[in-house]
């Protein structure tokens, strides 16, 4: 009778302990699926304010242009916002149909040419 009693003490404490460790298996895969953690991101957008200006511009040297006359500009491009900025100013040369004369007055085909030529100061970066 001993004999049975300590099978059945055995068997008894065998299905607790397995039924301990299920528990605890089914406890931690529980854990660890419904487990969160919450994080928030916090983005700055910078401030950039650009704005183009010719101090040194009067509209009356804009006027009456004749071959060879330099008409002076002077954009400027300035940043007040509080970021720096990488800026780009686009030149658009005009191109026309036109015909020429050589020095000694005889005429050229008709072909597109450029209507005027420009330079770029010290400090910008010409970007073909």
């Amino acid at each position: 009778m001993t004999n049975i009693r300590e099978k059945i003490s055995g068997r008894k404490n065998l299905i607790i302990a397995g039924a301990l460790i299920a528990l605890m298996a089914i406890s931690s895969t529980f854990a660890y699926f419904v487990d969160r953690d919450q994080v928030t991101n916090h983005f700055t957008v910078g401030y950039i304010e650009i704005s183009v200006s010719e101090p040194n511009w009067n509209p009356s040297n804009g006027a009456d242009i004749t071959p060879n006359k330099v008409v002076k500009k002077d954009p400027k491009i300035t940043n007040d916002g509080a970021n720096d900025a990488f800026v780009f100013m686009s030149v658009k040369v005009p191109k026309a149909n036109v015909k020429t004369a050589n020095a000694d007055g005889t005429l050229n085909a008709a072909a597109n040419q450029d209507l005027f030529t420009y330079s770029v100061n010290t400090g910008w970066k010409l970007i073909k």
